[in-house]
């Protein structure tokens, strides 16, 4: 912030849901509570007040900008392209939780337009705004479309909290993971109603075309563990 504030530039922080803990409804509008239980959603919730409160005090235009799993080209480092890469290469994907639970990805060339036409609005600073993906699908339905574009025979195999736990015990990354079982759980979905009543030409790729463009890009991309 105090980078910012000398050099006169406005600030963007584009982060996720974790700030807003455990969903209480669906969808999560950006006025739903934010109660995060996880150490990673309280971090979180601190950068988004460290720039709502650059804002009030007039130090520093901001606005905070809240996805969904992301997925897309140059994204290998989500959840989405995860599995989407074992699915390219005919592995066995891995799915964290139910696989009959809606969830949401938004494609990041999508959230990339979203963000820089809000940075260029000039009333989108000060507040928080949400980036939905196309909307609900199911674990199933991802894999399956997945492997379906990729031309494999559908494979994959699902963890919960107890799997993760023992692998945290080599690998603790995934030890961190359990306290955010929720999102896989019960994941919350985001109400995109605010963004689009402000960009109403924006419009995010539906999962099909998303994940097709994807896999194309990843053969072209191969990854470094193919």
């Amino acid at each position: 912030m105090a980078a910012a504030a000398a050099a006169g530039a406005r600030a963007v922080l584009i982060t996720n849901v974790y700030s807003y803990g455990p969903p209480r409804t669906r969808p999560v509008g950006e006025d739903h509570p934010r109660e995060p239980q996880a150490f990673k959603g309280r971090m979180r919730k601190e950068q988004e007040d460290v720039f709502f409160e650059a804002h009030r005090q007039g130090r520093v235009r901001t606005l905070v900008a809240r996805l969904p799993d992301f997925y897309g080209p140059w994204a290998d480092n989500s959840f989405g392209n995860i599995s989407l890469r074992a699915a390219v290469s005919g592995r066995a994907a891995v799915w964290l939780g139910p696989l009959d639970v809606p969830h949401e990805f938004v494609y990041v060339p999508d959230a990339a337009r979203a963000i820089v036409e809000l940075a260029l609005h000039d009333d989108a600073y000060g507040q928080a705004w949400n980036v939905p993906g196309p909307g609900p699908i199911s674990g199933r339905e991802w894999l399956t479309l997945a492997y379906e574009r990729a031309g494999h025979r559908p494979r994959w195999r699902r963890v919960g909290r107890t799997g993760l736990r023992l692998a945290g015990l080599f690998v603790p990354l995934l030890r961190e993971l359990v306290e955010l079982s929720y999102l896989y759980e019960t994941p919350p979905i985001l109400d995109g109603a605010k963004l689009r009543a402000r960009l109403p030409a924006w419009q995010p790729t539906p999962y099909a075309e998303g994940i097709r463009q994807t896999v194309e890009w990843m053969r072209s991309h191969p990854s470094s563990e193919a």
